[in-house]
C-alpha cells in the first residue's frame, strides 16, 4: 500500500499516513520536518560532495523504542539534484513536478545497524533529450555515529562539483551565457564547477515502519490546548484561548507529530503561537527581555557597546523610517554624541492596562519611561559599493545606540523598581549576532521548520509570538500571514519588530504590513550583506562597505575604548 506512495505525485506532500493491517499492526509513512537551523544539505569545502547529519531525536524514538513491536524500519529520501545541463523550464520541471525529476532513496535502518555503513547507487535527471531524460549516476553514503546518521552525496564522476546556487549557477547560467533555454549542451560543455544542482532547503524526509502503537503520543506536554478557566487576555482585550504550556519551557524541541494537523493536542505546532503575558518559555523571556515600544515603533536590544561595566550603553535595532535619520558614517561612529536624541520606553509588562485589568493606562503606567536619550550608530537606507559610488539594494534598518544609566536612577526615584530592574538585566543579555539563515539560494525556504520569536508593539501594545513556519515569499523577505487560527495584531508601533532564532541571533526587523500579513527583509540574502561578517573574508572588501560589520571596525579605530570589538567582527 505504502509503496504505491511513490507512484503519486504528491506523495512528499503527506504528513503522516496511518494504515491498520491487522488488530495489533499499524503501518505508518511519516513526514520529519527540520528547521532551518539543522535541515539544510550542504557542500563540502571543494563541493565535491553534499553532507548533511539526521540527529538522533529525529529517529531513535521510533526505531529504537524498547516498547514497541517494530518492523521493516525504513528512511527514505527524496532528494533535489539534476544534472546541470540546461534543463527547460527550470521551475516547471525541477520544483513544480518535483516528484518527476527528484531521485527517491530507500535505506534499511536495520541493515545499517549491522554493518554501519551502506552505500546506495541511484541515478539524477538532467536535461530531456530524444524522447528522455539525460542522466547521471551517483552515490548516497550513509553512516551511523554516535551523533545520528550522517549522509554523503557524491557523483560517480569525480570531476564533477555541485553548486547550489539557484539562480546564478543553475536557472540562469545558461541564459546568462547567451544560451537558450532548453537548447542541447553536450557533456564536454558542461561546466565542472557546477555540474550538479543540489538545493539546500529542498530534500524530503521520511520515516516508513511498522508497530503495534495505536496512538503515537511522543510527549505528555499537551498542545494547543483550550484552556476556558485560565483565559489570558492581550492589551487589544482579545481573549488567548489556545495555549502550550511546553515541557521545560522549550518551545522548539522536536515532536514527530509537530507538522502533523490531525495530531492538534499531541504535539502539533501551528504556524504561529501567541506568547501570553505569563509564558515561562525559554523563548518568551528572552523577547520579553529586550524588546521594547520606543518613539514610532519597536526596538530590540542587540548587546552592549563594551565591556566597561559602568558604561550604559546599548546597541538596539529597529527600522530606518523609525529612526527618520542617518548620517555620514564614512567620517565619524554615530549621527551626533553631544546632541543626542530623546524617546520614550514602553515594555512587555505581565499586567499591562486593558478594560479587564483596569490599569493606569498603557503611557502612565511603571512600564513607561521617558526621555530616554539615544543616538543613531548605523543606518542601512544608502548602502554603497566598494567603490563608494554606488548606491546599492536599500533594507529598511538602524542601529541606535541607547544610554539608559540616567534612566535606571530616575526610574528608582519615581518608584518604577520593576522597569529599573528590567533595564539593569541588559548587563545579563546573552549578545545578539546576526542571523545569517537567509545566505543560501533556494525555492524551498518553507520545506523547513523555524525557531523564531518576535516581539512586537502595535501601537506601542506588546505581542508576541512563537514562528514555527512561514510561507515562501522570495529570498528578499519573510512573510507573516494572518491564519484562521493565530491572530496578528497590526498597527503603528509594529515597526522595527525584532524576530529572532533560539540560537541567539537577530535575523530581520519587520518593516511593513497589510491587513493580512507583516513583511520583513532580511539582512542577507543573494544580492546583498548588510551584516558584513560571517567569517568569510574583511569586510571591508565585501559589496557593502557600510554594513554592520565594517561599521563597527570603524567605530571600534575611531574610538576603540567605547566601541569594543566583538565576536562576530573576527575575520577567519
Amino acid at each position: 500500500m505504502v509503496k504505491r506512495l511513490y507512484d503519486w505525485a504528491s506523495f512528499q506532500n503527506i504528513k503522516l499516513m496511518t494504515i491498520q493491517e491487522n488488530k495489533d499492526e499499524f503501518l505508518r509513512f511519516r513526514k520529519l520536518e527540520f528547521k532551518v537551523s539543522n535541515g539544510k544539505w550542504l557542500a563540502n569545502k571543494d563541493s565535491s560532495k553534499i553532507e548533511f547529519l539526521m540527529p538522533k531525536n529525529y529517529y531513535e524514538p521510533i526505531f529504537e523504542n524498547k516498547n514497541s513491536d517494530l518492523k521493516n524500519p525504513k528512511i527514505i529520501l527524496h532528494l533535489p539534484i539534476v544534472y546541470n545541463n540546461n534543463i527547460s523550464n527550470v521551475w516547471s520541471t525541477f520544483a513544480a513536478n518535483a516528484y518527476y525529476t527528484w531521485p527517491t532513496i530507500e535505506l534499511d535502518y536495520q541493515e545499517l545497524k549491522d554493518k554501519k555503513e551502506l552505500i546506495i547507487k541511484s541515478t539524477m535527471k538532467g536535461a530531456w533529450r530524444n524522447g528522455g531524460h539525460t542522466t547521471k549516476d551517483f552515490n548516497v553514503v550513509v553512516k551511523l555515529n554516535e551523533k545520528g546518521i550522517s549522509f554523503e552525496v557524491v557523483p560517480e564522476n569525480k570531476e564533477f562539483r555541485f553548486t547550489q546556487k539557484y539562480y546564478e549557477g543553475f536557472k540562469d547560467y545558461y541564459a546568462n551565457k547567451g544560451i537558450k533555454d532548453g537548447q542541447e549542451v553536450k557533456d564536454e560543455d558542461v561546466p565542472l564547477d557546477k555540474a550538479i544542482y543540489f538545493d539546500t532547503h529542498g530534500t524530503n524526509t521520511f520515516l516508513e515502519y511498522k508497530n503495534n502503537i495505536k496512538n503515537e503520543v511522543f510527549s505528555d506536554n499537551k498542545t494547543n490546548i483550550f484552556d476556558y478557566d485560565n483565559v489570558s487576555f492581550n492589551q487589544f482585550d482579545n481573549p488567548i484561548l489556545i495555549k502550550t504550556n511546553y515541557k521545560d519551557g522549550k518551545a522548539f524541541a522536536y515532536n514527530f507529530n509537530q507538522n502533523v494537523p490531525q495530531k492538534w493536542s499531541n504535539g502539533y505546532k501551528t504556524d504561529y503561537e501567541v506568547l501570553s503575558f505569563e509564558s515561562q518559555t525559554e523563548a518568551a523571556k528572552e523577547i520579553r527581555s529586550r524588546t521594547f515600544a520606543g518613539g514610532g515603533g519597536s526596538y530590540t536590544i542587540l548587546r552592549k557597546v563594551n565591556d566597561d561595566p559602568n558604561d550604559y550603553r546599548y546597541y538596539g535595532l529597529t527600522n530606518q523610517h523609525v529612526v527618520a535619520t542617518t548620517f555620514d558614517m564614512w567620517n565619524k561612529p554615530t549621527l551626533n554624541a553631544e546632541k543626542q536624541k530623546t524617546t520614550y520606553l514602553v515594555r512587555a509588562f505581565e499586567r499591562q492596562g486593558t478594560e479587564l485589568y483596569n490599569s493606569k493606562g498603557l503611557f502612565h503606567g511603571p512600564e513607561n519611561m521617558g526621555n530616554i536619550p539615544y543616538d543613531v550608530f548605523w543606518s542601512a537606507i544608502s548602502p554603497v559599493d566598494r567603490d563608494l559610488t554606488k548606491t546599492r539594494q536599500k533594507i529598511d534598518a538602524a542601529i541606535t545606540i541607547f544610554d539608559i544609566k540616567e534612566t535606571i536612577l530616575r526610574a528608582r526615584r519615581e518608584s518604577r523598581f520593576e522597569t529599573a530592574e528590567w533595564l539593569e538585566n541588559w548587563k545579563n543579555l546573552k549578545p545578539l549576532d546576526f542571523s545569517y539563515d537567509y545566505q543560501y539560494e533556494s525555492f524551498f525556504y518553507d520545506n523547513l521548520g523555524l525557531d523564531y520569536t518576535m516581539g512586537s508593539f502595535p501601537w506601542g501594545k506588546p505581542t508576541h509570538y512563537l514562528i514555527n513556519r512561514t510561507p515562501y515569499n522570495d529570498d528578499k523577505r519573510i512573510s507573516i500571514n494572518n491564519t484562521n487560527i493565530t491572530r496578528l495584531f497590526f498597527g503603528g508601533g509594529a515597526s522595527g519588530s525584532g524576530i529572532l532564532n533560539s540560537r541567539g541571533e537577530f535575523v530581520s526587523p519587520i518593516n511593513s504590513g497589510n491587513y493580512n500579513s507583516l513583511f520583513s527583509f532580511v539582512m542577507k540574502n543573494r544580492n546583498y550583506d548588510m551584516v558584513g561578517a560571517n567569517n568569510d573574508g574583511n569586510p571591508f572588501l565585501k559589496d557593502e562597505a557600510f554594513s554592520i560589520i565594517a561599521h563597527m571596525y570603524r567605530a571600534n579605530l575611531f574610538d576603540p575604548r567605547t566601541f569594543n570589538f566583538n565576536k562576530q567582527m573576527e575575520v577567519k
